[in-house]
């Protein structure tokens, strides 16, 4: 089937078209239209045209766009705002965004200047708000490092999640609940949600 979007009264307002649609976010949503993605407006307008074959993204202004193999940002306008050079890169939030270059992962500002050197192997993409900590991997174990690339929580752990209201999980063999501080405050469970 075929996707577009009704407003609250149930009125047509974006017409049928799309092969997949995400939600709105901050007033843009990706589409894929004939297997290539873009990101349109809540009027429908094409703000970035469907010719990418990965989804593109939207978040604080900038647009995570995926040309000729290599990620870059662009503004509202198309105009590119963070060169096209990265292996993977996701959303701002915070201002930071994750990208990957030369099998490091790290952070970059909206300027595109490296915040938190890409010399890790994996960051924590579950966390759709990071800060103040940021779940990086280093080598085969997981810890935290803050907004300015500092170790905050020793990469003691085979997985980490997102901290929320102070607290996150972290696996060393069992699950734990951590603070900020990286003590552990409850005992170890099999699992956690």
């Amino acid at each position: 089937g075929l996707y577009g979007f009704v407003n609250r009264k149930n009125q047509l307002v974006v017409g049928c078209k799309y092969d997949m649609v995400e939600s709105y976010e901050n007033g843009y949503a990706s589409v894929r239209y004939h297997g290539r993605y873009g990101l349109i407006d809540r009027s429908g307008r094409e703000v970035a045209p469907c010719v990418y074959e990965q989804e593109v993204y939207y978040s604080e202004g900038l647009i995570a766009l995926n040309r000729q193999g290599k990620w870059g940002y662009v503004d509202l306008d198309g105009k590119t705002v963070i060169p096209f050079e990265y292996d993977n890169a996701n959303f701002f939030c915070n201002g930071l965004a994750a990208v990957k270059k030369n099998n490091g992962w790290g952070y970059i500002d909206k300027t595109g200047r490296v915040v938190i050197p890409l010399d890790y192997q994996g960051v924590d993409e579950t966390n759709k708000n990071p800060g103040p900590l940021y779940g990086m991997q280093y080598g085969m174990k997981w810890g935290y490092v803050n907004n300015i690339g500092e170790k905050v929580i020793p990469f003691l752990y085979d997985n980490v999640g997102p901290f929320y209201h102070g607290l996150a999980a972290g696996q060393d063999g069992k699950w734990n609940l951590i603070n900020e501080k990286g003590i552990r405050i409850t005992p170890r469970f099999q699992y956690i949600y």
